[in-house]
């Protein structure tokens, strides 16, 4: 049990970090799924900076809207919805012309 006061029976006071957390869809064009960073995913894309507030977070999203990316994570069931999401654990942003070629040289 947490006392009132916030400290950790076991470790005693210990100062909180503001994490950031995105949810949003991802959309290959056949199909889409719910996909959710969490921050080390998120300051590698926006960096840590971005992270500091919503305000300063903000104009990166709206950076990231229409690009490609690679994600790699766990897809589970929600239990509420009971659709898929995506629980990411690494995302890449990809150039898909540069890709193309190195698909197309066998590399």
């Amino acid at each position: 049990k947490v006392p009132d006061d916030g400290s950790c029976a076991e470790h005693g006071a210990v100062a909180s970090k503001q994490r950031a957390i995105v949810n949003f869809i991802l959309d290959d064009g056949t199909n889409s799924i719910r996909c959710t960073l969490f921050h080390d995913q998120i300051a590698k894309l926006a960096g840590e900076e971005a992270l500091v507030s919503t305000e300063t977070f903000m104009p990166k999203r709206e950076e990231f809207l229409g690009k490609e990316f690679i994600v790699n994570g766990n897809a589970r069931r929600n239990n509420f919805s009971q659709s898929l999401e995506l629980i990411a654990n690494d995302v890449v942003e990809i150039n898909i012309d540069q890709l193309i070629e190195k698909l197309e040289k066998g590399n």
